[in-house]
């Protein structure tokens, strides 16, 4: 054997190596990126999931707080949501949005309830929905959750049905 030849040899052989060793260092960047996407989309999943039951218990606990909840039964008391301090439960709340609205009997007016509306003698028939808490981010996926409960008028003693619909970003 010449030496030339053991040159071309070696040369040949750490040309096999460098092209081996760029393989399996293209399959093992492949193997991390699809690793690395398969954990991404399994957390993003994980805090659907959260974001879903965190609602849910919000929706389960806002219908029985005293700040809005009737002192006798499980209904929402009206005056109460006039005087509700939203602001108070921020942190709580978070960005959502949580509307009441009376369903039954079908509204004749598409009104939001305020103060103003509550002084009139034609209350309750003067509006037909609350706005008790409205802190969003626009443009952000939203997940909706509702619930019927019953609303109480203490100023004619009435019940009337209504539903309670929470709106979060995901």
């Amino acid at each position: 054997m010449t030496a030339p030849q053991s040159t071309k040899k070696a040369q040949l052989q750490m040309a096999e190596t460098i092209i081996i060793i760029f393989a399996i260092s293209i399959l093992l960047i492949l193997g991390v990126f699809t690793f690395y996407k398969y954990q991404l989309a399994n957390i993003q999943d994980t805090g659907i999931s959260i974001n879903d039951q965190k609602i849910t218990v919000l929706l389960a606990t806002i219908t029985q707080h005293p700040a809005i909840a009737c002192n006798h039964e499980n209904c929402i008391d009206t005056t109460k949501l006039l005087l509700f301090p939203a602001q108070d439960y921020k942190e709580l709340l978070g960005s959502t949005t949580i509307t009441l609205q009376q369903i039954y009997p079908t509204p004749t007016i598409n009104k939001q309830c305020t103060p103003q509306l509550y002084n009139q003698i034609t209350y309750p028939n003067n509006c037909n929905h609350w706005i008790i808490y409205n802190i969003t981010q626009q443009g952000t996926e939203k997940n909706i959750i509702s619930t019927p409960l019953a609303l109480y008028y203490p100023e004619t003693d009435t019940y009337r049905l209504g539903q309670l619909t929470i709106e979060a970003n995901r």
